[in-house]
């Protein structure tokens, strides 16, 4: 029989990605700490109202992309 492994870390952030306001959480990530601290919870909000990328979006991924 397997053990159960047991670990000292905690949630540290958790990001809810949405498409746009109004539209439904289509991802969440998390991210996790050996060090107790309050959880702290994020919304990422992908477009704008008008369809275009958010600053937070584009800041997030410009090393990835050459144009967006």
């Amino acid at each position: 029989m397997l053990g159960v492994a047991t670990s000292s870390l905690t949630f540290h952030t958790i990001c809810d990605v949405v498409t746009k306001q109004g539209k439904l959480v289509k991802r969440r990530m998390a991210c996790f700490s050996h060090k107790a601290a309050p959880l702290v919870m994020e919304t990422l909000f992908l477009r704008d109202a008008s369809g275009n990328y958010t600053k937070e979006y584009r800041t997030l991924v410009k090393d990835f992309y050459m144009k967006l």
